[in-house]
């Protein structure tokens, strides 16, 4: 049942696969086996985080510990914490995901298990990533690349070179990104993980995008869009999908844009992945923005806003109230402008989101002027 669960998770299937670990959790509750137990909750609990319902996932998370810190396996309480710090980077909480990686590594230290010190290496190097800190950032890959090469985790290291890819397309340095996400893609290509492939596939493409090279980023992503649908991963496909949207978008093609970002919510209402229908409502805002569709787009800034708030997502919140602030301005309501753009540079700073931190404080600072001009001629 366990192992069904796993096929179907794999598969992008999480009602079934959801249903399967259930049944394998009844069971196992039925045997008084504690250690299968903990893993159908753990199991259960990453499909709850994967569609987005971080509070059930939460609690599963909670339940899973506790039964593994009663029959002693420390191993799975790493597991565990790993997995709630994940929980809580996706939701923006990079103080509590740093703490529960910190205290997983621990764990990991005192069994001497590498491969779970590496892997709890590269999530302390995406906090520092995602908070600017690039120089930190590359320390704990290079750190987590060494040990997965004495481990001879050929995957583990093309996933490194691919972050590390990540930290040179955001300090701007294009070249350097290009050849670690190529290196990434052909030790990706040796080991027939068609999952590496698709990710370096997408990433090239968002590079392209950047520069401008829209045939060649479409090229990219249409590689990585076979690869998703022959695999049946149907969130990867929403994805990919999303970011073809992206390429239209920066074209100024908004029919075009338009299509594959609600092509892609379909797919993301169908899986339930709350997160990611956010992120496509939020991208059907902009599309309606650009075309001067205010009050359609100021209604779907709302409902991407309401998903985020439900399911936790500060930097989530924090994108679309500065979209919106954007949007009031426009509409010449500059004081609900400058509320707005307020409370998204609080959350920023509040989770350490640098990267849209600085362009919402300046944007802050230019709403400060232009009211402070009204009322002096008022």
């Amino acid at each position: 049942m366990h192992q069904l669960g796993m096929m179907a998770q794999e598969r992008g299937d999480h009602p079934g696969a959801t249903e399967l670990y259930r049944e394998s959790l009844r069971l196992k509750r039925h045997l008084g086996d504690e250690r299968g137990t903990a893993t159908s909750l753990h199991n259960l609990a990453s499909i709850a985080q994967a569609l987005g319902d971080y509070a059930e996932a939460n609690r599963l998370y909670r339940e899973s510990l506790r039964v593994a810190k009663r029959f002693g396996d420390q191993r799975s309480v790493a597991v565990t914490l790993h997995q709630m710090g994940d929980m809580a980077l996706h939701q923006g909480d990079h103080a509590t995901a740093q703490a529960h990686y910190q205290e997983s590594m621990e764990l990991e230290r005192e069994r001497g298990d590498e491969g779970g010190i590496a892997a709890n290496l590269d999530q302390l190097g995406q906090i520092a990533y995602l908070e600017g800190r690039y120089v930190e950032a590359e320390g704990f890959l290079r750190e987590s690349v060494e040990l997965k090469r004495e481990l001879g985790d050929q995957l583990g290291v093309g996933a490194c070179l691919h972050q590390l890819g990540n930290i040179a397309f955001k300090r701007g340095d294009y070249s350097q990104a290009q050849s670690a996400y190529q290196e990434s893609l052909e030790m990706a290509r040796e080991l027939a993980s068609e999952s590496m492939v698709a990710a370096n596939l997408d990433q090239l493409g968002s590079l392209a995008n950047n520069r401008g090279e829209y045939f060649q980023a479409n090229r990219f992503y249409q590689e990585s869009l076979r690869l998703k649908e022959r695999s049946g991963d149907r969130a990867g496909v929403a994805t990919t999908l999303h970011q073809m949207g992206n390429v239209a978008y920066r074209q100024r093609y908004y029919a075009e844009a338009r299509r594959l970002y609600k092509e892609s919510l379909e797919l993301r209402r169908a899986l339930g992945d709350r997160r990611g229908m956010a992120s496509a409502l939020h991208r059907l805002g902009d599309v309606d923005l650009a075309q001067g569709a205010y009050l359609e787009s100021k209604k779907l800034y709302q409902e991407s806003l309401e998903l985020r708030r439900e399911i936790g997502d500060q930097q989530g919140i924090g994108l679309a109230l500065a979209q919106m602030s954007l949007l009031e301005e426009r509409l010449g309501n500059w004081e609900e402008a400058y509320e707005l753009a307020k409370d998204a540079a609080g959350i920023f700073q509040e989770t350490k989101a640098q990267e849209p931190y600085e362009p919402t404080l300046e944007n802050l600072r230019r709403l400060e002027g232009l009211l402070s001009r009204g009322r002096s001629l008022g």
